[in-house]
């Protein structure tokens, strides 16, 4: 999803897009022909939030693989340093750091001064982690649902893969789950409630977990 603001307020300095790519049930394939869409093919400049983890640091990394000028903020609570040092090297001068945290507000007016666009993956993932310290989870994390609106068993869920897998690979079907004791602060029955998001960020999700699931393995067998 795309949402447009105004991250200086100050005349004359350009506004900045927030792009958020969050956990919104559509295939990675669909994410990147959107951040494709919404960022010029060439020359902008983009902050990434948290990038120095995982996802982050390969955006990092093909943002500046197509020409773009990228700026890392990251507090590396989860983040790792190895993962963007290469960028410095191959990347000198359009590749910078600022550590910092999205909690702090100078921080983030430092990290978006002069840039066009913000991919915001920064997140504390682990639900043992917010079970311990609910407080600095719930400040770190999103305050918007981004799914679909409708209720997935995790038992639909291995349904869903072994019938997309075994596509591509029919022994897949035969595989079975093996199910163990609950975990701390397991969910045994969910749903997302997107209206809030609907509402204040015009969200409109476009395929339904099932479609994106079925999108994603596609990509995925193809691709990796």
């Amino acid at each position: 999803m795309c949402i447009e603001s105004s991250g200086n307020e100050t005349a004359g300095k350009p506004h900045t897009h927030l792009i958020h790519s969050g956990q919104v049930s559509v295939s990675d394939n669909n994410n990147f022909i959107m951040l494709q869409q919404n960022i010029r093919l060439s020359g902008a400049t983009v902050v990434v939030t948290g990038g120095a983890g995982f996802i982050g640091s390969n955006l990092c990394e093909h943002l500046l693989e197509t020409g773009h000028t990228v700026r890392c903020l990251d507090n590396f609570a989860t983040g790792h340093i190895e993962n963007i040092l290469p960028l410095f090297e191959k990347h000198p001068g359009r590749f910078s750091l600022l550590v910092g945290d999205i909690r702090n507000m100078e921080d983030c007016r430092k990290a978006v001064d002069g840039m066009e666009y913000v991919l915001h993956e920064a997140a504390l993932g682990s639900v043992p982690r917010s079970i311990k310290d609910p407080i600095t989870t719930n400040a770190v994390n999103q305050i918007y649902n981004t799914a679909y609106g409708e209720r997935t068993t995790l038992n639909q869920l291995v349904a869903y893969l072994k019938e997309y897998l075994s596509e591509y690979d029919p022994a897949i079907a035969a595989v079975e789950p093996v199910h163990g004791p609950n975990r701390a602060g397991d969910i045994p029955h969910s749903l997302a409630d997107v209206d809030k998001a609907k509402r204040l960020l015009g969200y409109d999700p476009q395929f339904s977990m099932r479609q994106g699931l079925k999108e994603a393995v596609k990509w995925y067998w193809n691709n990796l």
